[in-house]
Parts: structure tokens; sequence; C-alpha cells
């Protein structure tokens, strides 16, 4: 399938689906329009649960990467001494 088709077919099924679902508001038991309402706060809620995982997954790494980092001891403040000169070659 080349480029376009693939652009004409997804832009065909993304718009006959919600011309169908605004129309079928008045159709009663056949209303697609509160099931893609029902259906948007459903994938926005598991969205935020899942973002909500994200940050607790990197957080955990986060703990572990500082937890294998070797301690070092803490330097000493050089007070009253002259900064040391680099070597000339």
């Amino acid at each position: 399938m080349n480029k376009w088709s693939e652009l004409l077919l997804g832009l065909i099924l993304i718009i006959v689906p919600i011309i169908i679902a605004f129309y079928s508001a008045t159709w009663g038991i056949w209303n697609f329009w509160t099931a893609a309402g029902e259906f948007f706060k459903g994938g926005l809620f598991w969205f935020v649960v899942m973002i909500g995982a994200l940050f607790i997954l990197l957080g955990i790494s986060d703990l572990k990467e500082d937890m294998n980092k070797p301690r070092m001891a803490p330097q000493t403040q050089m007070q009253n001494q002259a900064p040391v000169k680099p070597r000339k070659k």
C-alpha cells in the first residue's frame, strides 16, 4: 500500500465514525455518541493512571541508580592554602 492510500484510508477511518457517532445521537439504542464519550473518558482515566505508573517506575529506577553509586567521603575544605599551580613541561 503506498503512502497516499494509507493516508486516505486513515482519514476515512477517522472521519466516518465521527460522522456516524454525531448523527446517531437520536437513534435510541444505537447511540454511538454516548459510547464514544464513555470510551474517551475511560481512555483518559487509563492514560492518567499509566502516567502515574511511569513516574513511579522512573523514581524507583533513580533510587536504584543512587544505591549503586559508591559513597564518597566528604572533602575537607582547603582554607588558608595557596592554590596549586599546574606544572609546566
